[in-house]
């Protein structure tokens, strides 16, 4: 995620609940999660709920739904801005 300026970054690294915080290292290391990697490898078994821990965090989050943009799976990602 090299394009999020520095200081985005840092909010995004700030945070410290576990939840949110794994989801945003996830984010920020390979650009997006799906629903099912935070089912699957994170054990969230409400996707919803973790991608909310993140925004009540202050972090934006783009969500893309699968059969848009050719996706294959639910994909969240974070967005600078806001």
């Amino acid at each position: 995620m090299n394009d999020l300026p520095r200081d985005f970054v840092a909010k995004c690294k700030s945070v410290t609940a576990k939840r949110p915080r794994t989801v945003i290292e996830h984010i920020l290391t390979y650009g997006y999660i799906t629903t099912e990697e935070l089912k699957e490898k994170y054990g969230y078994n409400h996707p919803p709920r973790a991608a909310r821990d993140v925004r009540e965090q202050g972090i934006p989050l783009d969500e893309r739904v699968a059969g848009l943009y050719g996706l294959t799976e639910d994909e969240t990602a974070i967005v600078e801005g806001h």
